[in-house]
């Protein structure tokens, strides 16, 4: 039985698309589903997680959006039991002028009550405004869109199609982001407190913790496959979070998402710890500081 390891997916999300000037337009045999609870935001231990339910009184849908660490990337869960999977899906939050391809990994997923579905990384920027984050991060330059332009961006969305993931376009009514990426926030600054991380301090870095040698790294850890897990054809999505102290030393490496075999979580933290060297985070007046880095090991078989 073959395998594939895909490691250390960036935690920037980005989207691979084409541009249009054009609005992105929802389908006329589209699937519109309205919410049918309230967003719920979980609070949970590792990790901060908005939930919605939406329906139409036939077909119903289950979102989730959850994140790992402060910043415009999110594990994104979109299922229904009645409107059936297919591959190959493209998602927008509009309004926007692009539909795309999500980065990485797509993988399936079997929700309890709301049938198939994708776990997939997603950001709420629009197009053109996800192009900047992604050519600052190639250039290496502080964040690009002000904090004020963001929150203005998660209040103006009103909903997520998803394209050729189902058996009809399907378009979830989100209506605006802009309470629940409030609570989002609030959640994601307890969560910094508690693994020692000032959010007041966290928001004046200009430069997160860089990995050296990411290659080195990425092939370190796609050399090990668990024997059992692969004869068994078991895989694995692993969201890790590690502290690294203004030394560029890491430390406290934890499995943020209890989704996996445990073997998968182990595993993938003593690659990391092991192989990985940093660069600090640098605040805005150049000095290093504490900080953290997250990544996702993806275990696929072929």
């Amino acid at each position: 039985m073959g395998r594939k390891l895909l490691a250390l997916v960036a935690s920037a999300a980005t989207l691979c698309v084409q541009p249009a000037s054009a609005q992105v337009e929802i389908p006329a045999d589209a699937v519109r589903l309205s919410p049918s609870m309230p967003w719920n935001v979980d609070f949970a231990e590792q990790s901060c997680a908005a939930r919605r339910i939406f329906g139409d009184g036939t077909h119903e849908a289950f979102l989730e959006l959850r994140q790992f660490s402060p910043g415009n990337s999110y594990q994104m869960l979109v299922s229904s039991g009645d409107v059936p999977r297919r591959s190959d899906p493209r998602f927008a939050w509009l309004p926007d002028t692009s539909i795309g391809d999500p980065p990485g990994t797509i993988m399936g997923s079997t929700s309890e009550g709301f049938g198939e579905g994708y776990v997939v990384t997603t950001g709420l920027l629009t197009f053109d405004q996800q192009a900047a984050v992604t050519a600052a991060a190639e250039a290496e330059a502080p964040y690009p869109i002000a904090e004020e332009v963001v929150d203005n961006r998660h209040a103006e969305i009103q909903g997520l199609l998803v394209e050729r993931g189902f058996r009809n376009p399907m378009y979830l009514e989100t209506g605006s982001l802009g309470r629940v990426m409030q609570a989002m926030e609030t959640c994601m600054n307890s969560l910094l407190e508690s693994w020692g991380i000032d959010p007041a301090v966290n928001r004046t870095i200009t430069v997160p913790v860089k990995p050296l040698d990411m290659a080195r790294l990425a092939r370190e850890v796609a050399q090990v496959y668990p024997q059992r897990q692969l004869q068994r054809g078991a895989q694995g999505l692993v969201n890790i979070r590690m502290l690294v102290d203004a030394q560029g030393q890491a430390s406290n490496c934890v499995a943020q998402a209890q989704m996996n075999d445990p073997v998968f979580n182990r595993l993938a933290c003593e690659r990391v710890l092991r192989f990985a060297r940093f660069e600090p985070a640098l605040d805005a007046a150049g000095q290093p500081v504490d900080s953290f880095w997250t990544t996702a090991v993806v275990y696929m078989m072929n």
